[in-house]
């Protein structure tokens, strides 16, 4: 496989395709078709997170299918993680319940629990006021889990080292925050993930990465290259699975669902208009066609 070249997160009209499971040298096997994967689809916020919340917002106004439509106001950068999937995480949903005293924030009743307790008090009795509240949902738990694989430079040392390089700069890239200028900075990317007949996640983010050098380090073309890089990649999701997540992942059989939390922002959709008007103008010189006649 030749060398990729590294492209910035914004180029929002290219396709760059890490497909680690079936390109990279991460195994000496050739025919990977039955590797299992989780899928990451990479965005990149481009409007304040106010805009994303008032956007969302407007769902219920409009009677949107979608309750997490534009949650996130980002455009695709056109790049996609495909990683081996070996880990035994599946689901691990977590609840919390909290204990409702609504009606304690009543006064009457406040000091209706006040009173009993000072009478039992006077008349020499133990008991004090205890009274029983329900306890409501309040959220449930958002996903995290870790993929670990292994890229080696030694299996063919002219390719797979600048490969290898190049996907652990991409990596590190779409983790790291644009510090724009000295008061502005974008934040990380955030991803899109499917793990085909497992889940699927309309908003999550790498919220730890480690890169670890293994064997022996060699000091090849100005750089330290070890034998092998070791990524352990932790995906964090954003939004807590909800019924209407795992249905809509299972109705696609497996596929990438059609809830998504991803919004382009107005300033991604005007880049893409202005790139459309340009590639026409471009089509029509080359063929000889004069617009407007």
């Amino acid at each position: 496989m030749s060398s990729l070249l590294y492209k910035d997160l914004n180029a929002a009209n290219e396709k760059y395709v890490y497909n680690i499971v079936d390109d990279f040298p991460w195994t000496i096997t050739k025919n990977r078709t039955d590797v299992p994967r989780i899928i990451l689809t990479e965005f990149e916020q481009d409007q304040a997170s106010l805009y994303g919340q008032l956007k969302n917002w407007s769902n219920f106004i409009l009677k949107e299918d979608n309750p997490y439509k534009g949650l996130y106001q980002a455009k695709p950068t056109g790049t996609v993680y495909t990683l081996p999937y070996f880990e035994e995480y599946d689901h691990l949903i977590a609840q919390n319940w909290e204990k409702y005293r609504g009606l304690t924030d009543w006064k009457p009743a406040d000091a209706l629990a006040k009173m009993y307790t000072g009478i039992q008090t006077l008349i020499g009795t133990a008991p004090v006021a205890a009274m029983n509240f329900p306890k409501i949902w309040s959220s449930s738990n958002t996903g995290s889990y870790t993929i670990s694989f292994v890229l080696f430079n030694t299996i063919d040392p002219k390719n797979d080292i600048d490969d290898n390089f190049e996907f652990k700069k991409r990596i590190q890239m779409s983790t790291l925050h644009n510090q724009v200028n000295t008061f502005l900075a974008v934040p990380p990317a955030i991803f899109t993930v499917l793990i085909p007949g497992v889940r699927w996640s309309p908003a999550a983010i790498i919220s730890q990465l480690s890169v670890t050098n293994m064997g022996q380090i060699n000091y090849i073309d100005k750089r330290n290259i070890p034998d092998a890089w070791k990524f352990d990649i932790q995906i964090t999701e954003l939004i807590s699975e909800s019924r209407q997540i795992l249905d809509d992942e299972l109705r696609q059989r497996y596929g990438a669902g059609t809830i998504t939390a991803m919004d382009e922002a107005p300033n991604a959709v005007q880049e893409k208009a202005n790139s459309s008007v340009t590639t026409n103008n471009e089509i029509t010189k080359r063929i000889g066609v004069v617009p407007g006649l």
